[in-house]
């Protein structure tokens, strides 16, 4: 079986959560198709050094007939058919000079990505994991074209799961099946735990520490730190823990706030978690008892590795929200705190405006030390994603071998 699995660019270089998505397809088509050749491709070439990795992607521009040539067509994960992700791409192209106008690049966009030309044959090969639809809002219907590319995709493919239940019940609504269930998970869960714990090549042993440590990363937000100093000082002390900087990303994907965290937190330059690819950042995941941090993915990884994240929203500051992270400012969903309340997490998510007033920090640091110590609800969280994930990848495997 030739199967044919297309991922997002990485247009502006290396980022580690895009990373784990694809690695989590590496992983899975390597356990439940041993036998296969699996191919990674994406729209146009990107630059991007991910060092001594299994991924190696090929432009889909560079093989216009490849469809053609494969038995499974596998939309990995991201914002594929997201319909600021398509204009997006749009934009890219022409400005890439891939392309000679925005209507050469749409023509190009739709028949990649939507296959919007291709008959029923074709289209079911195709099956569609991980991706989501969060940021869409009710103006994205006036746009025909793209509303009957997405329904012509959805209705004709193999089967489709998103990543979370807002887009879950677009696909019920495109397909007009409300019967059957379109919810999976974020790829990067789909990365086994005997992965990424094979990465670190040692077993962690918390009993050999001298402490345990609150690995910290912030780089999706522009809150002002000084807002958070004083609960990570009183949580320190309350967990007895120490304090690491996970260094998961740089400019251009991530804003960098090393100078203004080291700045509050000297011993931090000191006890860097770095990594020459994001294969070792990856790993250093393994070397944290907890997580604080405002980047989704880094919650995503680490929860699936069992460790518990605190996730930071700011609420407070709107006119420093990044659309990364909720979209537009018409579409305020954050795909960060939709993750923590599917899986009832949602105790663990840290806004902003707990953090104003000296009172509220006192009270969110006793209920998060407090979390942090229980592992009876950790396990119980990290139970229902992993339950989650190993459905979700049977039924995944089931479909992409059915005839």
């Amino acid at each position: 079986m030739k199967i044919l699995i297309i991922c997002a660019p990485q247009t502006y270089g290396c980022n580690t959560g895009m990373y784990s998505v694809d690695l989590a397809a590496w992983y899975f088509f390597s356990k439940f198709f041993p036998e296969a050749t699996f191919q990674f491709s994406v729209l146009y070439p990107h630059k991007c050094d991910f060092g001594d990795n299994p991924i190696v992607t090929h432009p889909l521009l560079e093989d216009p007939d490849i469809y053609e040539s494969v038995d499974r067509i596998v939309f990995w994960g991201d914002f594929l058919h997201a319909y600021d992700y398509r204009n997006a791409i749009i934009q890219q192209m022409v400005m890439q000079g891939l392309s000679k106008s925005e209507c050469d690049a749409k023509h190009l966009v739709r028949k990649f990505m939507y296959l919007s030309h291709a008959d029923k044959k074709l289209l079911n090969k195709v099956v569609i994991y991980g991706g989501t639809m969060l940021f869409n809002d009710s103006t994205c219907v006036q746009d025909t074209e793209y509303i009957n590319d997405l329904k012509n995709l959805f209705r004709n493919c193999r089967r489709v799961w998103m990543r979370e239940p807002y887009s879950a019940l677009a696909i019920a609504e495109y397909t007009d099946n409300y019967t059957a269930s379109f919810h999976g998970t974020d790829c990067a869960q789909l990365l086994g735990r005997d992965f990424l714990e094979a990465l670190s090549g040692e077993e962690p042993d918390s009993h050999s520490k001298p402490q345990k440590v609150l690995g910290l990363f912030m780089g999706r937000g522009k809150m002002p730190f000084d807002n958070l100093v004083g609960f990570l000082d009183r949580i320190k002390q309350r967990l007895n823990v120490s304090l690491a900087w996970i260094d998961w990303g740089k400019k251009p994907f991530f804003l960098d706030r090393t100078e203004e965290v080291f700045s509050k937190f000297p011993e931090l330059q000191e006890f860097q978690l770095t990594g020459r690819t994001p294969l070792e950042i990856l790993a250093n995941l393994r070397k944290v008892d907890f997580v604080i941090s405002d980047t989704y993915h880094v919650c995503v990884n680490a929860w699936n590795l069992g460790i518990p994240a605190i996730c930071v929203i700011d609420n407070y500051h709107e006119n420093l929200a990044l659309k990364v992270n909720s979209g537009t400012a018409l579409g305020k969903r954050d795909k960060r705190v939709v993750f923590y309340w599917t899986y009832n997490a949602s105790p663990y998510l840290l806004y902003s405006s707990d953090l104003q007033e000296d009172v509220k920090i006192q009270r969110r640091v006793e209920e998060l030390s407090g979390l942090l110590s229980n592992s009876e609800n950790i396990s119980f969280i990290g139970s229902q994603m992993s339950r989650h994930a190993s459905a979700s990848q049977v039924l995944l495997a089931d479909t992409i071998r059915e005839p």
